[in-house]
């Protein structure tokens, strides 16, 4: 009897196995060429190069650096202690009573002119 149950639950998986669908992927079509137009904007946007528009003097005149003191430019790791969601704390700075919470930043790089 045993023999008989094992052989109709072999071949019960074995059935089952040919019954599944095999999904094949829809064949990928090939991009649409650029009109005139999106190629001109694609070309200028592969010529980067730096401009050095505004001195040093003019920039300052400029907000936030007519603001600020010093500019630092600091990197920190997210902490995930809130509960809250990572796009909620992601972007904002340690902030402790109206603060920078200079303890939880790990690089600060102080700007020069």
């Amino acid at each position: 009897m045993l023999k008989h149950l094992l052989a109709i639950l072999f071949l019960s998986f074995c059935f089952s196995s040919f019954a599944q669908l095999v999904v094949d992927e829809p064949p990928t079509k090939p991009p649409k060429p650029l009109t005139k137009h999106q190629a001109k904007i694609e070309e200028e946007n592969h010529n980067c190069i730096h401009r050095n528009r505004y001195s040093s003097i003019q920039r300052l005149n400029f907000y936030p650096f007519n603001k600020a003191s010093t500019v630092q430019i600091v990197s920190y790791d997210v902490k995930h202690d809130t509960g809250e969601l990572y796009g909620k704390v992601g972007n904002k700075l340690p902030i402790a009573n109206d603060t920078i919470c200079y303890s939880q930043l790990d690089e600060i790089k102080t700007l020069s002119n």
